[in-house]
Formats: C-alpha cells, structure tokens, sequence
C-alpha cells in the first residue's frame, strides 16, 4: 500500500464546525467510489489504479465531499441505528396491518410468530446479554413483519409501476439495508426496499418506491430523473427532507405516521 500512504489512508478536515475523517480503502473491481456515512468520508479505489488516477480521483472525490459537506444538515449525515430497539407493548401499523409487540426473556431458543389478531409474541433466550437480546428481537420482529405484508408490499410497487410507468419490474425485495433506502438494478428489474420503509409514512415509501422505479428507466440522478419523480411525486422534495431530518426515529416508540410531513 505504498501509494496509498500517499492519497491519506486517514485524513481529518473540518466543515462547518464539525470534523469528518476522510478514509481511502483499496478495493476489488474497477470502480471508484465515495460515500459520506456520520462523520466519516470513504473513498474506495480499485487495487489496480495507477498511482497517477489514484491521486486525481481522490483529490476529485475529497473536493466532492467537501462541497457537499458544506451544503447540507449535517443532522442528516447520522446513521441509522444497526437496529430498532422495539418495545414490549409497542403498536405498530404497516400497511393498514395492526400489530402489537409482546416481549419475553425465557428459554434456550428465540422464537417469533404472529397471532391471527396481529399480536407479534417474540421470546428471546434467556442467556443472551441484554444488547444480543434487543438485537434478536429487532431481527425476529422484522421477519414477521416483513412475512405478513410483504405480498401486499409487492401489489402496491406495482400497481405504481402500472399507472404511472409500465417498466419491466421483476422481483420487489425487502432488505435491511444499512445505508440506502432503496436501490434498483436495471440488469435484472429487481426493486429492493429497506424494510424501515415499512414503518414510515405512506407518502415517504411511496417517495421512494417512485424513486427506484424511476431508474428502471434513467440510472443516475440526471435531470431527466428528477422530472420524471417529479411527474409523479410534485412534493418529492418535501418527502425526501422528511426522510433525511427523521429516518432515524423511524419504528421507535413514537409512531413517525403521526408526523406531518413538511
């Protein structure tokens, strides 16, 4: 990693009052990356880049980083916690479904299932600590949740597919995705949604859905992308500041439906 040493494999700068570290990683593949993710700016470059494009795509990428840095809340460059930690007795509403979160601590094994009344009864081991506890019942939680509405899930994507687009759409897939709110892959017409969207407002999931349906057709964020969300979605930019200012408080106690969007 001899170059490396030279782009900064670590490399502290100051925006706006709060410090970021910029982290350069070698990587396999031949495409070069940035992501800014709390306090933290990676940049990946391939193994095999030559020390000259090495250095121009990381100056490149810093300047990026940067100027970005300097335009947005920084509120909203926190990550989203690794988990939810539910609650006992915790309502939830997932699309028109009502669930109601029952917790116990007992046995050896953890398990989950769902009452035909909607009662989520998760009994996790007794032997677990209290972190590995919480972190098994946000993970049987969302199982459930996700096996109850995950069909009606996939008939809502398409019906907005149907009336708005009519693109190829193969598979809608729900994943606990720690950076993205979605994603989209042309090659195969999958639509991939974080499984949070399922706790967040209507109008929010909606913003994201159309937002991935539209790269079906345009796979950056060119102005052709835009107006095309936007012919759908006249507010997107609204229900997008939503998600970015409250994402992180999606699926805690307090139910983020009841926030007005704006």
């Amino acid at each position: 990693m001899a170059w490396c040493s030279a782009l900064h494999e670590e490399e502290r700068i100051t925006v706006k009052g709060r410090e970021f570290t910029i982290e350069t990683k070698r990587v396999p593949g031949s495409t070069a990356r940035v992501n800014i993710r709390g306090s933290t700016v990676t940049i990946k470059l391939p193994f095999y880049m030559s020390r000259p494009n090495a250095e121009k795509t990381y100056s490149s990428f810093r300047d990026w980083a940067i100027r970005r840095l300097e335009r947005i809340d920084h509120t909203q460059l926190d990550p989203k916690p690794r988990y939810i930690e539910f609650q006992d007795g915790q309502a939830l509403e997932v699309m028109g479904h009502q669930f109601v979160i029952r917790m116990r601590r007992e046995g050896m094994r953890s398990t989950a299932m769902t009452t035909p009344e909607g009662t989520i009864v998760v009994r996790t081991a007794s032997n677990l600590s209290e972190e590995e506890g919480k972190k098994k019942a946000y993970f049987l939680v969302r199982r459930e949740i996700t096996r109850q509405v995950e069909e009606d899930l996939r008939l809502h994507v398409r019906g907005i597919n149907g009336r708005h687009f009519d693109f190829e759409l193969n598979e809608v897939l729900v994943r606990d995705q720690s950076t993205r709110w979605g994603s989209c892959s042309r090659s195969t017409g999958n639509i991939t949604l974080n499984f949070r969207l399922l706790l967040a407002p209507d109008e929010v999931r909606d913003y994201v859905i159309v937002h991935e349906l539209a790269h079906l057709k345009h796979a950056n964020h060119s102005k052709r992308f835009w107006s095309l969300v936007e012919s759908v979605v006249p507010d997107y930019k609204e229900r997008r500041r939503w998600l970015n200012r409250n994402g992180n408080r999606i699926g805690l106690q307090e139910n983020p439906a009841a926030i007005l969007i704006g």
